[in-house]
């Protein structure tokens, strides 16, 4: 935290300029990553709650311990609110194996496609097979990377179902993903499901209600695709630490756009197309989204902090 000059917001309550609250995040490297001058609370709150960090780290979301803003011990800084935690995503290392979550029916399959020019040779699909009723291959990740060729695993990664990532791939720690409205996920998986499920082996997943029935009882496939267990305590914490980006259907090219310029990878939006659609004969009233969003708060929590946190990055991938 340092001083900005401000001006008073009026000659009756000061005479001259006055001392202004300033954020400034700089990295270990002593580079300057962000400035924020102004007056929001969390940069502002009163000198009594103030706290001089040098050096600190807290323990994140899976256990590691991740450093709060430091700078190194030659570079303290203040951090104004000591109840404020500071978020960032982490960079991508070519150097380590990325997994690409697809969260079925968020456009994984457009998406999928990207990801397979982006990578060749390096690219690696994890899916169960719902026909046979066969689990996805595990792949050697230490001998398929090389320093010339980054490697991806890109597919379903659900941990109920006993092939998540901690079941197949626990060392990685670097990720990205796209989230889809939670209500529309599951209308789309309702259609689509019931569209392909006669040819699964298991068919006891494809459902049987009526639409409005199935909305009600069912629980968005989502957050159980994430690398580790998703609380309301620990959402931010695990997205921040794990996450490289994370991209939303509502915004696609935008989201991948940005995805690509992480990973320093080219992106033209004809690269994107729009597969796997499936047609839906049914709707239903407002007021069942509404006892839906209520019914499922901690996947509207994150799914409207990944929404909110790339607000402003809109249009300007």
């Amino acid at each position: 935290m340092a001083a900005s000059k401000s001006l008073p917001p009026s000659g009756q309550q000061d005479d001259h300029n006055l001392a202004g609250s300033g954020l400034f995040a700089i990295s270990a490297d002593g580079k300057l990553q962000a400035v924020d001058s102004s007056g929001n609370p969390f940069v502002r709150c009163g000198l009594e709650s103030r706290l001089l960090i040098q050096g600190g780290s807290h323990r994140g979301a899976g256990g590691n311990e991740m450093p709060v803003m430091s700078s190194g011990d030659s570079l303290p800084y203040l951090s104004p609110c000591p109840n404020y935690r500071y978020y960032f995503m982490r960079d991508y290392d070519r150097n380590q194996p990325l997994i690409a979550i697809h969260i079925p029916k968020s456009a994984g399959t457009s998406t999928r496609a990207v990801f397979k020019s982006w990578f060749g040779g390096g690219f690696r699909e994890h899916y169960f097979d719902e026909n046979k009723g066969r689990m996805p291959k595990r792949h050697d990740l230490a001998r398929i990377q090389r320093p010339d060729r980054p490697v991806v695993v890109y597919g379903h990664f659900n941990r109920r179902r006993h092939f998540g990532v901690e079941d197949y791939y626990p060392e990685v720690t670097q990720f990205v993903t796209i989230l889809r409205d939670p209500f529309e996920l599951v209308m789309s998986s309702y259609f689509f499901t019931r569209k392909v499920g006669r040819t699964w082996k298991d068919r006891s997943r494809v459902p049987t209600a009526k639409l409005s029935e199935h909305i009600l009882s069912a629980t968005p496939n989502m957050l159980n695709h994430f690398p580790r267990e998703v609380t309301m305590a620990n959402y931010k914490e695990l997205i921040e630490e794990y996450f490289i980006d994370i991209g939303t259907m509502e915004t696609l090219h935008d989201s991948v756009h940005r995805i690509a310029r992480k990973l320093g990878m080219p992106f033209e939006p004809k690269m994107l197309g729009h597969l796997n659609a499936t047609e839906r004969n049914e709707s239903v009233p407002a007021s069942l989204r509404d006892l839906f969003v209520e019914k499922n708060e901690l996947e509207y929590a994150v799914y409207n902090y990944v929404v909110e946190r790339f607000a402003d990055s809109a249009g300007q991938a």
